[in-house]
């Protein structure tokens, strides 16, 4: 986390000063440090991987419900082609501050029955956005990145495993639009991605090694402002 901290507030630093704050003022609406809150669903999934001596067997995990996250990047127009039809680029940094329920499986052992719960959780990711102007107050862009996440699973019958931190490749589209007629610095989007963290194994208090390798889908509408 402190890595992808300190690499987008370099990032952030770096740009700072290669233009003015946008809004609607400004020939390119989206210039500027920028804010956002994003609302939509999501779903996690995971193949949790159990093997000893031999045995191995694949549990499915997977959940979908509402997600919400938050944004900060810095957005500046790279190069003028003609006109309006201008290339943007964005770096920001976004936490999803949804539960993290990734899904629960119900398994029987001689009449007794137990619930595993997995979660994934404490969601950062790190994001560069190339862009393309449609209007003065309008971009679509690719979204490529890098993400972690904190993952762990329980059962009822107390036994508890922690994959700690997995983080993987992000990628994604998106598309923005001003809304100068509520304000001369706001803009919506639409948004989905893809983080596919890379898997990870440890061996539990029974001598079992577990892999997890979750999979993050979320599809979003943002509100946001150019500051």
């Amino acid at each position: 986390m402190l890595k992808l901290l300190a690499l987008t507030g370099a990032l952030i630093i770096a740009t700072t000063n290669l233009a003015v704050a946008g809004g609607a003022t400004a020939e390119n609406y989206f210039d500027g440090v920028y804010g956002q809150v994003e609302l939509g669903m999501g779903s996690i999934t995971n193949s949790l991987i159990v093997a000893n001596s031999g045995y191995s067997e694949t549990y499915p995990f997977g959940y979908t419900a509402p997600m919400y996250a938050f944004t900060l990047g810095y957005s500046n127009q790279i190069l003028d082609l003609e006109g309006i039809h201008d290339i943007n680029f964005a770096a920001n940094i976004s936490y999803n501050g949804t539960n993290g329920n990734s899904g629960a499986l119900t398994q029987s052992y001689g009449g007794a029955t137990d619930y595993l719960t997995m979660n994934t959780k404490n969601i950062w990711t790190l994001s560069l956005e190339p862009g393309y102007y449609l209007a003065e107050q309008a971009i679509v862009y690719a979204k490529l990145g890098y993400g972690q996440a904190q993952t762990s699973i329980t059962s009822s019958f107390g036994y508890t495993a922690n994959f700690g931190t997995q983080s993987g490749p992000l990628f994604g589209f998106g598309f923005k639009h001003a809304l100068d007629a509520l304000g001369p610095n706001l803009f919506w989007g639409l948004e989905a991605y893809q983080l596919n963290l890379m898997s990870k194994s440890i061996s539990d208090q029974y001598g079992n090694t577990l892999t997890s390798k979750p999979t993050i889908l979320f599809g979003k509408v943002h509100l946001g402002y150019v500051f």
